[in-house]
């Protein structure tokens, strides 16, 4: 079945707020799950779990997918990966009820409000859902039509097949049916019948002593988990080896055996730890906690060996602080001097323009993109970019000539023959690509259709957005604005203003939100869409009280004229601003939560550089991190260095990358690529090297490097100009 996730931004960036709303795609009745606070790329858990009925007569499968969000849910102790699903057999009862529990992996976003789908199925086997709220109960029926509820008089209601249905009756007020078989309340006989079905499927198999509780992890660079090992242990095997692949490093301080803490030795690469004697025979859980550190692989595993018997736990770690993203700056000139509001097709297919020195800054991943001009003829750039780099490219505009449209077609190749096509034109993108979907993008004035296609699954939206041609019509004082289905007031008396918002959609119109405001002395009240605004200036300050719906309230307190701002809530407050005044791009930010944590950052970004630095303090540790690049050189000859590090857990994460490159003629230029690892204790290092050759509307690259051995890369692009 369909859900739906929405994901607020935040006042600051590295908070986030979610709210799931379970049902199917074209229904209104759904249920909404509540998620915490959230961090990007972290695992971040809802707050209340699901209740899940399977039935165990037959063999059955549970999938859940969420197309573009890493999504992982609980039954009971264990976590499993959305993508992956799981299996279960027949079993000795009847069925069981397990609790189901999701997490989320947040992407970084901008503060707003975002939905995304995500889909509970069981291709084999049938089951329940149910979401128990207060005075309210949500039932979702997989796989079979012969459940049913009854309700506290008597009556029988069916449950329809993969639909939400919804009840005004608490959990405790009715009975659930499957077939004959009462399923809730759990009977005492049923009790014990999944008690003992539990005990097959959760317990020790007849030919194992290790089991991990997880069945996979994800962590970005610097982050911590958790992981529970349960062993069967046994007299004449005392102790256990752990080995951890090069990307993980335990945080052995937090880890115990049944709540004893361990000291492990390090033999050859591998940690012995020792089972104590009074659990030497017996079930016992080995925790701890492990760091994800620097590796140049995502894929990493922990294994578990207690005499013969071998338990590898498998997952990932994304690079997170230490970023994958490559900078580009391109410096557009005509006649020598910049060329500001010049408009270009980025690779991503969005537009940009450069700023009033003529400049363009943006992030791509690594590897060879095109940006392409979409004001004058013949303007491409066929690039390459590198992990971290910040590359540099200048065209000049004195040579070419004005054009009101075009159709450009890209296409690229690798030495995995991963290709990729794209068609380029006014409002309108079309993609072809083997490592990503179809996608098919159309941009009116009004409308916007967006097309994707991944394998079997297919998403599309299209979008309705009324024309903003404003009418104004004046009266008198007052000055009536239109903006498509919305009419907006201005009445203007003296120093004393007056707003109001009419929605006209609706048959009547409708006051959706007003505010009033005096100049002298200044004072101003907004009210709108359960949303309250106050302002004033008090001396030399100018202050505001917001307050909205599901949030606490907002006290900003700002200096006029001055480069910083203040806020409180009920939670937390925060001051921000720039450090030096004739630095405008040195800012600064400080948020205290009244819990004890607090985090600082600073950043520092121009043309030629960048830093950010971040120090965390929470209850326990402080953790650090700081990122910073830089290129030097001409336009034949540029060097760019990046460096990433962190200090966490009480060690030290750092990442070293340098790139050179060096024009040997017109068309041909020369790559040298070094990247340095520092991984607590451990030190890795490896270097490439590649040749450019071409320019303009065609580049291909060959190189080496350590990581992969050789590749090339290939790109091309067509151009056809249209007739005024």
């Amino acid at each position: 079945m369909n859900k739906l996730i929405r994901i607020i931004g935040p006042v600051f960036l590295f908070c986030f707020y979610m709210v799931c709303a379970v049902g199917n795609a074209g229904q209104t009745l759904q249920p909404v799950l509540s998620l915490a606070a959230a961090v990007p790329h972290e695992q971040v858990q809802v707050q209340c779990p699901l209740k899940i009925w399977i039935n165990q007569t037959a063999d059955w499968e549970l999938t859940i997918d969420s197309h573009d969000l890493a999504v992982f849910y609980r039954l009971d102790n264990e976590w499993y990966q959305a993508s992956a699903g799981i299996k279960g057999k027949a079993g000795s009862g009847i069925g069981e009820f397990l609790n189901l529990l999701f997490a989320f992996e947040i992407p970084w976003l901008s503060p707003g409000e975002y939905t995304r789908p995500l889909t509970i199925k069981m291709p084999q086997g049938s089951g329940l859902v149910i979401y128990p709220k207060t005075e309210q109960l949500w039932l979702l029926a997989l796989g079979s039509n012969q459940y049913c509820l009854v309700d506290p008089v008597g009556h029988s209601y069916e449950l329809p097949v993969n639909q939400w249905v919804k009840f005004s009756f608490s959990l405790e007020q009715v009975e659930l049916y499957w077939q004959k078989h009462c399923i809730w309340p759990e009977k005492l006989e049923n009790a014990q019948i999944y008690g003992l079905t539990k005990q097959v499927n959760r317990d020790f198999s007849s030919f194992s002593r290790l089991m991990w509780l997880q069945s996979s992890f994800s962590a970005a660079t610097g982050a911590v988990f958790n992981v529970d090992l349960k062993i069967q242990a046994a007299e004449d095997l005392p102790y256990i080896e752990l080995q951890f692949s090069e990307g993980l490093i335990p945080v052995f301080s937090k880890w115990t055996i049944n709540d004893q803490p361990i000291i492990p030795h390090l033999v050859n690469g591998k940690y012995i730890v020792a089972i104590p004697d009074k659990l030497a025979a017996g079930s016992c859980t080995l925790s701890g906690t492990v760091l994800a550190g620097t590796s140049t692989k995502n894929q990493q595993s922990i294994t578990a060996v207690y005499g013969k018997e071998q338990a590898k736990l498998t997952g990932q770690v994304i690079r997170g602080w230490l970023g994958d993203q490559g900078q580009v700056i391109v410096s557009v000139t005509e006649n020598s001097k910049p060329a500001p509001n010049h408009l270009f097709f980025l690779p991503d297919g969005k537009t940009a323009k450069t700023d009033k020195n003529g400049y363009l800054i943006f992030t791509v991943k690594p590897g060879l993109h095109p940006i392409i001009s979409c004001d004058n003829v013949g303007i491409v750039r066929w690039f390459d970019v590198g992990l971290n780099e910040i590359r540099r490219i200048n065209i000049e505009l004195c040579e070419t000539k004005k054009s009101s449209g075009f159709i450009a077609w890209d296409f690229n190749l690798d030495s995995e023959f991963n290709w990729g096509l794209n068609l380029h034109a006014p409002n309108l993108k079309i993609g072809f690509n083997t490592k990503e979907p179809l996608e098919l993008a159309a941009k009116t004035k009004t409308v916007t259709f967006d097309y994707q296609r991944d394998g079997k699954k297919s998403k599309w939206e299209l979008q309705y957005q009324p024309r903003k041609d404003n009418r104004r019509i004046s009266y008198g004082s007052c000055i009536w604005t239109n903006c498509g289905t919305q009419w907006q007031g201005l009445l203007n008396r003296g120093d004393l203003v007056l707003t109001a918002d009419f929605e006209t959609a609706y048959k009547l119109p409708r006051l959706s939100g007003f505010s009033i405001a005096k100049l002298k002395p200044y004072w101003k009240i907004c009210v709108q869409n359960n949303r309250l605004l106050l302002e004033t200036r008090y001396r030399d300050f100018f202050i505001k009280l917001r307050w909205q719906d599901d949030k606490p309230i907002d006290l900003i307190v700002a200096p006029i004229g001055r480069s910083w701002s203040l806020a409180f809530d009920s939670s937390s407050m925060g001051i921000k601003g720039i450090l030096f005044k004739s630095l405008n791009q040195f800012q600064w930010q400080y948020q205290y939560n009244f819990d004890g944590c607090s985090q600082m950052d600073l950043s520092y970004v121009n043309s030629r550089q960048k830093a950010v630095f971040s120090i965390k303090r929470q209850a326990e540790n402080v953790s650090a991190g700081l990122k910073t690049a830089v290129v030097y050189g001409s336009v034949n000859e540029e060097l760019s260095v990046s460096f990433a590090g962190m200090y966490v857990e009480k060690k030290i994460l750092a990442e070293l990358i340098l790139h050179y490159r060096l024009a040997l003629s017109k068309l041909c230029h020369l790559v040298v690529e070094w990247q340095n690892q520092y991984n607590s204790n451990v030190v890795t290092s490896f270097w490439g090297a590649g040749l450019t050759i071409g320019e303009k509307h065609m580049t291909a690259k060959i190189g080496w490097n350590q990581q992969s051995g050789s590749y090339f890369r290939l790109g091309v692009s067509l151009i056809e100009w249209l007739k005024k």
